[in-house]
């Protein structure tokens, strides 16, 4: 997929089922909020967040995009969709150009078993599978033991368990769009 990283963004989808913490996550990646409401007011179809991610020189070395295009930092959209299935019809428009997607799980929900893999079979279907990644998300400390096995079809994801801790996800959402930009041209 070829970009040009100073005119267009870097499109990051947020996905997941109802009431996993899609938003509180998107918020924090964006440095929207780090503040994690008890209040649920759920998403209207999609919400876009923006940031820039600044790179050092040595990063910029090893990304050969980042150095192509002569830039130390990149826009990236993040594209917070709802859950509900109601705005199913919305998301291919939704998907259009994505570079990657996160995936969001309730890390503790026995009820969520192999959702995972169809969020990723069905949502994410067109994003190589090395720009998905996964947040397994535990909401509340005292709740419930962390469900280590979340895909059965894709043991190879990352798989990034977090809690209200969102600083314990920059690392990972850091990896993603490293990944993201290695694979363009």
């Amino acid at each position: 997929m070829s970009i040009n990283l100073n005119k267009s963004p870097i499109k990051i989808l947020i996905c997941g089922p109802q009431k996993v913490g899609k938003s509180v996550i998107a918020n924090s990646l964006s440095e929207f909020s780090h503040v994690v409401s008890q209040d649920y007011h759920p998403t209207v179809s999609c919400r876009i967040l923006e940031l820039e991610k600044q790179f050092t020189d040595d990063q910029i070395k090893k990304i050969p995009i980042l150095k192509n295009n002569k830039v130390s930092k990149v826009k990236v959209e993040i594209w917070d969709v709802s859950g509900d299935r109601k705005f199913q019809s919305t998301w291919p428009a939704i998907q259009y150009g994505a570079h990657g997607c996160i995936v969001v799980v309730d890390a503790v929900s026995n009820r969520y078993d192999n959702v995972l893999d169809e969020w990723i079979n069905g949502f994410c279907r067109e994003i190589d599978k090395n720009k998905i990644i996964c947040f397994s998300y535990k909401k509340d400390e005292e709740k419930g033991t962390v469900l280590k096995k979340q895909s059965n079809q894709f043991p190879s994801l990352l798989i990034a368990e977090v809690t209200n801790n969102m600083d314990l996800l920059l690392p990972h959402f850091n990896k993603l769009i490293n990944n993201i930009l290695l694979g363009l041209k």
